[in-house]
């Protein structure tokens, strides 16, 4: 399973950390429904897509408005890494999906397991860093808004 969640990747920001394994969740849901062997999955991966894109920006807005309010000073990269990962979801080719089910779901799988776990251990992890250094953390927990 490529979507496995591991104390490695938590923030300690309880909110982001629970917002993390919802997508690993959903990307799990994704990964499971490939290997179900059914073998017309097209409309049940385009809801699970659906779920994941959606998810993932209500996750970004609220990531970024975290670290707006402690005025995290890598903001600005962050939100580009987030916006390349949205295009890249927007840019999943549904007509190519339903024609090659298996193999692009596979592929897609693999960026966005990929893309999550990176994202989690570079760019999330030096925010983790941040809020430690500022003594942050408690703070952020406190102010949950979820």
């Amino acid at each position: 399973m490529l979507f496995n969640w591991k104390p490695e990747y938590a923030t300690t920001i309880t909110e982001i950390d629970v917002q993390h394994m919802e997508l690993v969740r959903l990307g799990r849901q994704i990964e499971k429904l490939l290997f179900s062997g059914a073998e017309d999955i097209y409309d049940e991966l385009v809801e699970l897509i659906d779920s994941l894109k959606a998810y993932t920006i209500y996750h970004f807005a609220s990531e970024e408005s975290l670290l707006e309010r402690y005025a995290y000073p890598a903001l600005d990269a962050h939100q580009v890494e987030h916006q390349k990962f949205i295009d890249e979801l927007n840019e999943i080719d549904l007509s190519e999906l339903d024609i090659n089910q298996k193999a692009y779901a596979m592929d897609l799988i693999k960026f966005i397991s990929k893309w999550i776990f990176s994202h989690i251990l570079g760019a999330d992890s030096d925010y983790k860093l941040f809020f430690m250094n500022e003594n942050l953390i408690e703070k952020a927990n406190s102010n949950q808004t979820t």
